[in-house]
């Protein structure tokens, strides 16, 4: 990579005194909203088949207890269905949006390096091997949409032992089990939330150190949800070897704070 950087420099350095001395001021690279929307609506369509599941299988029967051996069979079968939904699901859907965010992340830094350096470094990122990354994130996100119809059973599970040692009627099991479902609901928008920034940060470091960036510049959302400690990182130049108080951007719950690539890196020792 340091030779295709080397073979580059002199256009670097042409277009950069081109400019004489006109700092550009680029956009910074941004947590993708809509891709964050997306994949809500995904998961929230997990969430709304389970709670489907459990009104076909689940409420019609729960009035019917005749022993332990038939509340077992019962879960059993409605876990059941649910793993053999979530089995290619899950992947399916992670993997679609991992690598939606890798082309929305490679594309914000190539048109990031094009206004700061004069040169699309697009292609370059992109020859980078960061297969390992993705498939970890991928793995990650299909482990967290299988908790969803996971986590769902289990508290449905909590419920009707409750209602049946309780005396509730179907009625009012069936508004626990509602309310049960929007809680996974308000879940699978918190994870998507989450994994999109944790997704991109992933991506975004594996590229950068890649081409050998090894400082970055801070950047939140700059909005009032805003964490006070990155707001104190707000607009710091840091390294990638020596992470910031709090982590890297993108590392904690919901973050939504980015790294953007300090190209004087480049230009340095090639």
């Amino acid at each position: 990579m340091s030779n295709i950087l080397f073979m580059l420099k002199p256009q670097i350095q042409a277009n950069l005194k081109k400019r004489r001395g006109r700092k550009p001021k680029p956009k910074p690279i941004i947590v993708p909203r809509r891709l964050e929307i997306d994949y809500a609506k995904s998961l929230v369509k997990v969430s709304k088949y389970c709670q489907e599941q459990a009104k076909e299988i689940v409420l019609p029967e729960s009035s019917k207890y005749i022993g332990d051996s038939w509340l077992d069979a019962l879960m059993t079968g409605f876990r059941e269905k649910m793993t053999r939904y979530i089995m290619d699901e899950a992947f399916n859907i992670a993997n679609q949006i991992v690598t939606a965010v890798r082309k929305d992340t490679d594309e914000q830094l190539g048109k990031h390096a094009l206004s700061v350096l004069g040169v699309d470094l697009t292609p370059f990122y992109r020859g980078t091997d960061i297969q390992q990354q993705i498939d970890n994130q991928i793995a990650a996100n299909v482990a967290l949409i299988k908790s969803i119809p996971s986590q769902y059973a289990d508290k449905v599970e909590a419920a009707v032992l409750t209602s049946l040692q309780t005396g509730s009627t179907n009625a009012e099991l069936a508004e626990k089990i509602k309310h049960i479902g929007s809680v996974t609901d308000s879940r699978a928008i918190l994870i998507a939330r989450d994994q999109i920034g944790k997704i991109q940060a992933g991506i975004n470091k594996q590229r950068q150190t890649a081409l050998n960036v090894g400082t970055y510049d801070y950047w939140t959302s700059l909005d009032d949800k805003v964490r006070p400690q990155c707001k104190a990182n707000h607009g710091k130049t840091c390294s990638w070897d020596d992470p910031p108080p709090g982590g890297h951007p993108g590392e904690k719950i919901q973050c939504r704070c980015t790294a953007v690539p300090n190209y004087d890196d480049i230009l340095v020792g090639i």
